[in-house]
């Protein structure tokens, strides 16, 4: 495969990665706040919430991502950074979504 393809398709699938990663985070912290009884009090449902959440960590995800092919994936440590990243994030959401 020709390094130009072999590139789009590491900046695509970052993206996914980060979309995907982000977007479970945002629901994760917004079901937590939700269960807590934080936020919901103003009348939008928790459906909404969650919804809510989802989408702003998408869009966090999607500035994680657009960051990354334009910086970091120039480099050679580009995937270990990538993955570090989602590693991160991946037990950030699995701490926030265990905590009694």
């Amino acid at each position: 495969m020709p390094p130009l393809v072999l590139r789009i398709l590491g900046v695509a699938a970052a993206a996914a990665l980060g979309i995907g990663t982000f977007a479970a985070l945002g629901l994760a912290i917004v079901q937590v706040l939700h269960d807590r009884g934080v936020i919901g009090d103003d009348g939008l449902d928790a459906l909404g919430y969650l919804l809510a959440g989802t989408i702003v960590g998408a869009l966090v995800g999607l500035g994680v991502s657009v960051w990354t092919g334009l910086r970091v994936w120039q480099g050679r440590w580009a995937l270990l950074a990538i993955l570090l990243g989602v590693t991160v994030v991946t037990a950030v959401t699995i701490a926030i979504t265990t905590a009694g």
